[in-house]
């Protein structure tokens, strides 16, 4: 941690984004972060976010006041009409045999299929019941956790509690969507 602190007290990492943002923005580069919404968590709850910037800004409501305060962060939003423009994209396409040919996609899905077959055990975020991965939130509510998925086998692993507000952010969503 001593490390990332460091990193994340560069001056680069303390600036105003909004100039990286309008760039994205012109070259439609959509998915990129920062990693200045994980730094910022760790200033101010002083626990650092492991989901992308994109990912985090969703579950914490000043990250999403105006795009203004967003793209600060370097961040942007997908337009819905890139998104349209893109399946359209996709529905008209027709493939050459060459591109066809069957080869890793990098899907996460296809991870779990190959942990649950016994290929090699996998460890990674997975949405499933409480099962006590969360303590402070209620057993059986639907909850995205780190879990270890071997043959035959998903088991949540267990987290330690973070600091009280970042409880009571995870407990606002959590009660809204239940």
């Amino acid at each position: 941690m001593p490390l990332v602190r460091k990193e994340a007290s560069k001056d680069e990492n303390l600036t105003d984004h909004t100039e990286i943002a309008k760039k994205r923005i012109e070259g439609e580069k959509w998915f990129y972060n920062d990693l200045l919404i994980a730094y910022s968590f760790l200033e101010r709850f002083n626990a650092l976010g492991a989901a992308g910037d994109r990912h985090l800004a969703e579950f914490v409501p000043w990250f999403l006041t105006s795009d203004e305060v967003l793209n600060s962060y370097g961040v942007v939003r997908t337009p819905y009409s890139w998104r349209l423009n893109t399946a359209e994209a996709k529905k008209a396409k027709t493939f050459t045999d060459e591109e066809l040919v069957a080869s890793p996609s990098g899907e996460g899905g296809v991870d779990i299929m190959m942990a649950l077959l016994g290929e090699k055990p996998l460890l990674t975020n997975m949405n499933r019941p409480n099962e006590g991965q969360i303590a402070y939130l209620p057993k059986g509510r639907i909850v995205e956790s780190l879990g270890y998925i071997t043959q035959d086998s998903v088991l949540p692993v267990i987290s330690e509690d973070p600091p009280l507000v970042i409880q009571n952010l995870v407990r606002r969503i959590s009660d809204e969507r239940r």
